[in-house]
């Protein structure tokens, strides 16, 4: 049986879930309402589920919407991206590198970071930078949806291959001037009986902090949870109160809003880079790699905190 499913069918899928409505996606395909339902209407009834559930006014994405959103939505963007392929092409340019990451390292001076000393060094080169879930930098790569992927290990997917990167330790962060402010070490039993601000349980610092700081207690009160670790910064930065962080998180705010110490018993999180098993990354991630590396190379000195024993 023929796929009737077409690029404009999953063109209005996407501005459906980003709009939140079918009158609101309009706008963004330049479609009218009937088309974009008879649009919605084909692609649920080729793939066989539900995109959407309405609530009130606005559409909102099924769990099966969400999967498949996450498994397009890198293609999609590709097929936006034609347009200045095309230019780079004619013009003989440097190739479009496209990267994705975890939060820790993209939304942090890491990656930031890095991507300046590229920059410096190849001024023609064009970037696409993507934030990911940790679960989906495997998918994303391996499909080549991205070209180079930063995650944490261990990596799952036998159709990466992947190269280490840095190793740091945990910390612990506190509202500046407050708990345990002047303290060059905090142990995690002393943080449970703070307001805790952690990440969700399946976020995997989440876990390795339940371990240290609750140990075969089971499951113990956390306060507030939140979706990343740069989030818990964030509110643990305006005195919400403490947690546990990777030290790439903590690097976006600086010391001048964020209490850090070296955290006891040591927690330590291991990242790398990874591509497709089946290819050999280009020249131009390689020299992406290096400055990368370079980078890493002096994040001790700014945060000795994170440096494992």
């Amino acid at each position: 049986m023929t796929s009737r499913i077409r690029l404009k069918h999953l063109q209005a899928f996407r501005a459906i879930v980003n709009a939140g409505s079918i009158t609101a996606a309009t706008r963004m395909v330049n479609l009218s309402q009937p088309a974009i339902s008879r649009l919605l209407a084909v692609l649920e009834e080729e793939l066989g589920f539900k995109l959407f559930y309405r609530r009130g006014r606005r559409l909102v994405a099924t769990v099966e919407g969400q999967s498949f959103f996450r498994r397009i939505e890198g293609t999609l963007s590709g097929i936006d991206d034609i347009p200045s392929i095309a230019a780079d092409v004619r013009v003989n340019s440097y190739g479009r590198l496209r990267i994705c990451s975890i939060g820790p390292l993209l939304l942090g001076d890491y990656l930031p970071k890095a991507t300046a000393r590229f920059q410096g060094d190849f001024p023609d080169a064009k970037v696409t930078m993507e934030w990911r879930r940790r679960e989906d930098i495997d998918e994303w790569v391996s499909s080549r949806q991205a070209d180079i992927g930063f995650t944490l290990l261990p990596i799952e997917s036998n159709s990466v291959t992947w190269r280490k990167l840095i190793t740091v330790r945990a910390v612990a962060i506190f509202p500046k001037g407050q708990c345990f402010d002047g303290r060059e070490t905090v142990h995690a039993s002393e943080l449970r009986d703070e307001t805790t601000v952690l990440p969700k349980q399946n976020v995997r610092l989440r876990q390795y902090s339940d371990a240290a700081m609750f140990g075969d207690q089971g499951d113990m009160r956390v306060d507030i949870e939140t979706s990343t670790a740069v989030t818990s910064c964030h509110l643990v930065a305006n005195n919400v109160g403490v947690g546990i962080s990777d030290p790439f998180s903590v690097s976006g705010l600086g010391r001048d809003r964020l209490g850090i110490a070296r955290l006891e018993p040591e927690l330590t999180l291991t990242y790398c880079a990874i591509w497709p098993k089946d290819r050999e990354p280009s020249q131009q991630a390689m020299d992406f790699l290096d400055a990368v590396a370079q980078v890493g190379g002096e994040f001790f000195e700014a945060f000795p905190e994170a440096c494992p024993v």
